[in-house]
């Protein structure tokens, strides 16, 4: 699977949304927490990983901590842990990077999880160091089909189906904004901007937020 990494567009997924500042990115270390399913891979990457500049692990392998700025972790082997990787990349700052198969369903599914990165277990250190600083950077690392197969587009144009106040919301969305944000900012309720959500899913032929940020991402809203 030839990985690259997605480039940032006007429009951002919400995965990028706490980008460091550019001074920030020049002088600190990248702070990684490690949890893969064993104390081993999590010693090995962790000796490899701190040995290499600009980046830092941060001790400990349960969740994500707040020093914490991106999580490496396996994935997942059950819905227990898909759940857990849902709530880890819900977790405001925390960029997700997910090591596993050479199996597009399965990277597809990371993203639609949340993650903002999918990476083949084989690739080699140097590729896994540069994934790291792309989805630190605000880009999202993923074999470009697979990114494509997340979206299931149904070309460019749809978005001009959208009503003024769906397409309102949706850029609140793209900008990292929970409901009872785009709520307050609308001066909607929450159930109102539920339902302008599943409308505007509908109509662009994605099933969640981060599948409609993607479309968003590459397509715009004009």
């Amino acid at each position: 699977m030839e990985l690259q990494p997605w480039k940032e567009s006007r429009i951002a997924p919400r995965c990028i949304e706490s980008a460091m500042s550019p001074t920030t990115q020049l002088h600190a270390p990248i702070r990684i927490r490690l949890c893969l399913p064993s104390e081993l891979w999590n010693q090995l990457l962790a000796a490899a990983l701190s040995a290499t500049p600009g980046l830092q692990v941060v001790p400990g392998t349960g969740g994500v901590p707040a020093s914490a700025e991106v999580l490496l972790t396996a994935v997942p082997q059950d819905y227990s842990g898909w759940t857990r990787l849902g709530q880890w990349c819900q977790r405001a700052g925390a960029r997700v990077l997910v090591l596993g198969e050479n199996r597009p369903a399965l990277a597809a599914r990371a993203l639609r999880a949340g993650a903002c990165g999918y990476l083949d277990w084989e690739s080699p250190l140097p590729l896994l160091v540069k994934a790291i600083r792309s989805v630190h950077a605000g880009e999202l690392w993923a074999d470009r089909k697979v990114a494509l197969t997340v979206m299931h587009p149904a070309g460019g144009g749809t978005a001009n189906k959208l009503t003024p106040r769906e397409l309102s919301v949706l850029e609140a969305l793209t900008q990292g904004k929970r409901n009872k944000e785009i709520a307050a900012q609308l001066a909607i309720s929450e159930t109102t901007v539920k339902s302008h959500l599943n409308r505007a899913f509908q109509k662009l032929h994605v099933s969640d937020r981060l599948e409609a940020a993607l479309y968003v991402a590459r397509y715009g809203l004009e």
